[in-house]
């Protein structure tokens, strides 16, 4: 899955197109609603946050058209049960 697909918006978007998805995405992930899906939510949170880390950056966004490899799957959630 990619940057884009995370946000659900297209490589070609604008800027803004990229910060109202952010906060739609991330206003929808933190309603989990029961427990068993806190773990599913905690992830769409992290990966939300991580695509709008890299795409709402003109320089960030550049680097990652250009080489998205170069940015390695990032998960900020680490749950031990």
């Amino acid at each position: 899955m990619t940057l884009y697909e995370v946000l659900d918006v297209s490589a070609d978007c604008a800027a803004a197109e990229i910060e109202n998805a952010y906060w739609s995405r991330r206003s929808a992930s933190g309603h989990a609603g029961l427990l068993g899906r806190a773990i599913e939510s905690l992830q769409m949170t992290a990966d939300v946050d991580y695509a709008y880390f890299v795409l709402s950056d003109a320089q960030r966004r550049q680097d990652y058209d250009r080489s998205p490899d170069d940015f390695l799957e990032f998960h900020l959630v680490s749950i031990v049960i």
